[in-house]
């Protein structure tokens, strides 16, 4: 089974083994959680996927290698039985744990997942015609057959949802920490699990946003455009604020709007949106101010008028890294 999974989260496999892939998902919760602990740790960054499987071992020892290597502190729930290898990767059981109890809710009739890796997008339509706009790393779990009184998906990672109206059956974003209820409108959910916390951002409409505590009442909070709603993991409650960010979208519209911004957040956010790195060589270059906005240009222009404003020296490496060096500004 070790090989089909690698095969399958690669996407080099025939429809007869992703089937058997799927049955033996669906044959317990051991299964359910070793499947999703593997979209987890294939979605890591860095983790080298192979085009030519060499055999089941080394695909597991690589998977072993990668959640060893990012150990962490966070326990896992009370109760909750981890597997030899999980133990080494707590904050993605986590995750898995999550998928899994939304998984046996929504039932298995339908069920699509879609996978994201690094630097990839994909965009999905679901059955009632909502469009969801899945960015890197990130899990969609949802029933393309779901004809209930409810809309369902589940979420790890980040995506934009453009939902279809529907006053008789209202859309939910499931997340570890959170629900996201709408019956039609635009909005940003990014369940981060890293930072165990889910952040909602409002494009149009009306959103609520639920924070799921089971020692006390829950929380609802309702969100216009603007707004931003967080819900972290250790207090479950809905911290309500105004979206201060103009680039929030720009991983999927590629639209940048920089307004006396330093060079070191503007390299940040072209990092994310273009899924590059950017080396700074340059004690003062991240002290530099810009003001400028660029509709989905091409990395590579952006660098260069960058570079040229500020008199730097710009250097391409390989396909997705550019390394920048010169005197800078001074800061004031």
């Amino acid at each position: 089974m070790t090989e089909l999974l690698a095969k399958y989260f690669s996407g080099n496999i025939s429809d007869a083994d992703k089937q058997k892939v799927l049955d033996w998902r669906n044959e317990s919760q051991q299964n359910a959680e070793e499947f999703f602990e593997y979209a987890s740790v294939w979605n890591l960054p860095g983790f080298e996927k192979k085009s030519e499987l060499n055999g089941s071992q080394v695909i597991l020892d690589d998977i072993l290698l990668n959640t060893e290597a990012r150990e962490t502190s966070i326990a896992p729930p009370q109760g909750f039985s981890l597997t030899p290898y999980l133990k080494y990767a707590a904050v993605f059981v986590l995750a898995v744990l999550g998928t899994y109890l939304v998984y046996n809710q929504m039932g298995a009739s339908g069920q699509v997942e879609v996978v994201t890796g690094p630097a990839e997008t994909k965009n999905i339509t679901l059955a009632d015609g909502s469009k969801v706009y899945l960015n890197e790393s990130s899990i969609l779990v949802y029933d393309n057959n779901e004809v209930g009184e409810r809309r369902e998906v589940f979420l790890t990672g980040k995506a934009f949802f453009e939902v279809e109206r529907d006053e008789n059956r209202p859309f939910i974003v499931k997340t570890k920490e959170s629900e996201v209820k709408v019956l039609g409108t635009s909005f940003l959910v990014h369940s981060n699990q890293q930072q165990q916390q889910t952040e909602v951002v409002v494009e149009t409409g009306k959103v609520a946003l639920l924070a799921l505590n089971k020692e006390a009442q829950v929380e609802q909070v309702e969100l216009v455009p603007g707004d931003v709603g967080k819900v972290k993991l250790s207090d479950q409650r809905v911290v309500k604020s105004k979206n201060a960010d103009a680039n929030y979208l720009s991983w999927k519209t590629r639209h940048l709007k920089f307004e006396k911004d330093n060079l070191q957040y503007v390299f940040d956010i072209l990092e994310k949106t273009y899924f590059i790195d950017i080396e700074v060589v340059g004690t003062n270059i991240n002290d530099c101010k810009l003001s400028a906005i660029y509709d989905r240009k091409p990395i590579q222009s952006i660098m260069e008028i960058v570079s040229q404003t500020f008199d730097l020296e710009i250097q391409t490496v390989g396909d997705n890294k550019f390394r920048l060096s010169g005197s800078g500004c001074t800061s004031k």
